[in-house]
């Protein structure tokens, strides 16, 4: 079966927008948390912001790439490798926070209540984003759609 260099453009499309979008989002969020975190905390708070941030948009974005080759090369097990990714996410973001809360050089660095928050607005973000980019992908976001008539014998 030969592929129409359109429909492989689309998929590409399709299968990059969420990915951008999500991490887009996730930047602004952890930016302008930063600002803030600078401003209320000073230092420690936008190092706890940025630490949080940085390792929500690495984590995410390697389970993304993960998923991608696996859609790409196996299928069949993306599935199970969707929800193990999620799982591993979880607890490595999970683990990531408390060896930053236990550490005590990172106490006197970073905060971690910026840290815990970073962590959790660069999620919403990255979701919010995947979210819009996967609709945005899937629907006709123009407002244009072919009027085309078709006639009786469907042509």
């Amino acid at each position: 079966m030969t592929s129409n260099p359109e429909s492989t453009r689309s998929a590409v499309r399709d299968a990059l927008v969420p990915m951008v979008l999500g991490a887009a989002f996730t930047v602004v969020a952890v930016g302008v948390l930063a600002v803030l975190a600078a401003v209320v905390a000073g230092d420690r708070g936008l190092a706890g912001a940025l630490t949080g941030g940085l390792a929500v948009l690495g984590v995410l974005l390697f389970g993304v790439l993960t998923m991608a080759l696996v859609v790409r090369w196996v299928p069949e097990a993306s599935l199970l490798v969707a929800m193990l990714t999620y799982v591993a996410q979880v607890a490595v973001l999970f683990a990531l926070y408390i060896r930053y809360t236990r550490d005590e050089a990172m106490q006197d660095a970073l905060s971690a209540g910026w840290l815990a928050l970073s962590i959790a607005a660069a999620t919403v973000a990255w979701v919010a984003g995947q979210l819009l980019g996967a609709w945005r992908a899937r629907h006709d976001v123009t407002g244009v759609h072919d009027l085309t008539p078709v006639s009786d014998d469907g042509s």
